[in-house]
């Protein structure tokens, strides 16, 4: 069913790479007087006034919001109708923060490849080699064996940097949203994060064409770029070379995929996010000044748990890996958030402050 929602709340959209590696504040940005944005509060530095002027453009109020909620489905090559061009793919998957919570995003990207048979003749440009020798020191300069075997290296590097070319590349996002509203307020906050000038932007986006079989809302700027919101998920396809032509294809398979997935309440999206639980036992290791954190997430449902991540501390972090934190000594608290993203982009954080004794 199709209804307006009015439920207002403050959102902040926060960048994984940030948030991870700084846990960045995300300060609220000035607030547009058009009232694009209810529930949205961009990052600094984002360009309000361009989202302010695509959602005039094509009345981004009167976008269908459903009161239909659902988990996100898995993304991978399988669903490409080329999908044996794929010579290599990978998947990662960060945050989105809406109110005082945290929602998944995961990004997967395929390229094809070929090999460029005239490779073994490329040599190393006149200029590179110029500047590489430049680098040297007057004594390895002076040394013309390993002069020769420093270039050569250079250039079996710089050959095998273009022994494949790309002949297609495919990146899709999907975003999983608390709901409708927050969905519709990311996808406007999306399109906007582009470089073309406003007005160019605003006129590709009002001459797109619609796919009304995909989506509550699409925009197709060409025939492998396609953004559209089923419900509370946004999906983001960005085809080119040989698999642009697949794209619709992806859409609406993806569009699919979300539509089998179970109808559920607020609250039960919210149920079905792993538990995290800090280790009771911190390993303090004296000779290293090395402090361990181990943090364990269950999952719910028999659901996959896809990142497991920590906040990066500012002069104290050191790694994560397999849910553990190692820092370095510090006279002051660290206060440290652990992040779980489930394969239904539903995420789970944990704080924990610690102070080497």
């Amino acid at each position: 069913m199709i209804t307006p929602i009015t439920r207002k709340r403050h959102s902040t959209v926060v960048c994984f790479a940030a948030a991870i590696l700084g846990w960045a504040h995300s300060a609220k940005s000035e607030q547009n007087s058009t009232g694009i944005f209810q529930v949205l509060t961009v990052p600094s530095g984002c360009d309000i006034s361009r989202a302010n002027a695509l959602g005039k453009a094509f009345n981004f109020q009167s976008w269908p919001r459903t009161d239909t909620l659902r988990v996100s489905p898995g993304i991978d090559k399988a669903m490409l109708i080329n999908k044996k061009l794929v010579s290599k793919d990978t998947t990662s998957y960060d945050i989105v923060q809406f109110d005082e919570e945290f929602w998944g995003r995961c990004q997967w990207s395929a390229v094809y490849l070929v090999e460029n048979p005239s490779v073994s003749s490329i040599e190393l440009p006149t200029e590179r080699r110029e500047e590489l020798l430049r680098a040297l020191s007057p004594e390895l300069r002076a040394n013309p064996d390993y002069v020769e075997k420093y270039l050569q290296d250079k250039s079996d590097r710089y050959r095998k940097s273009l022994a494949h070319r790309i002949e297609g590349e495919i990146k899709v996002e999907i975003c999983l949203a608390p709901d409708a509203e927050a969905a519709c307020e990311y996808l406007l906050y999306r399109m906007a994060q582009n470089t073309m000038p406003t007005n160019l932007l605003v006129k590709m986006y009002v001459a797109a064409d619609h796919a009304p079989e995909i989506g509550t809302v699409n925009y197709v700027t060409n025939p492998g770029h396609i953004k559209f919101i089923r419900d509370n998920v946004v999906v983001i396809i960005d085809g080119r070379g040989e698999f642009s032509r697949g794209s619709l294809q992806l859409a609406r398979k993806i569009d699919m995929a979300i539509k089998q997935q179970s109808l559920l309440t607020y609250q039960q999206l919210l149920s079905r996010r792993p538990v995290l639980t800090i280790a009771s036992e911190i390993v303090e290791e004296k000779t290293n000044g090395l402090t361990t954190i181990s943090c364990t997430a269950t999952q719910r449902h028999n659901k996959k748990i896809v990142s497991l991540r920590a906040s990066k501390v500012k002069g104290q972090y050191e790694e994560v890996k397999n849910g553990k934190l190692v820092l370095r000594k510090s006279d002051k608290p660290v206060k440290i958030t652990f992040i779980a993203i489930t394969d239904e982009l539903l995420v789970s954080t944990v704080e924990h402050k610690y102070q080497s004794r």
